[in-house]
C-alpha cells in the first residue's frame, strides 16, 4: 500500500438521499490503475461527518 491519492470522483455540494458514483478505474490524469485493494473516503458536511471503507478492484 503505498496510500498515495488517486482520483477525487465527486467534489460538490449535492442535495439530501441517495447519489450514486461510479469510478471507472483510471486515476486523475486517465490512466488505468492496477487490480488491488483501494480504500475511498466519503466526507460529509466539511469534515463533520467521515467514513474510510476499502474496495477490491478485479478486471
Amino acid at each position: 500500500m503505498i496510500g498515495q491519492k488517486v482520483r477525487t470522483l465527486l467534489d460538490t455540494e449535492v442535495k439530501s438521499g441517495k447519489v450514486q458514483v461510479v469510478w471507472d478505474s483510471k486515476d486523475a490524469l486517465g490512466n488505468g490503475v492496477s487490480s488491488g485493494l483501494y480504500f475511498y473516503r466519503l466526507t460529509v458536511d466539511g469534515e463533520r461527518w467521515v467514513k474510510t471503507r476499502k474496495m477490491m478492484l478485479i478486471k
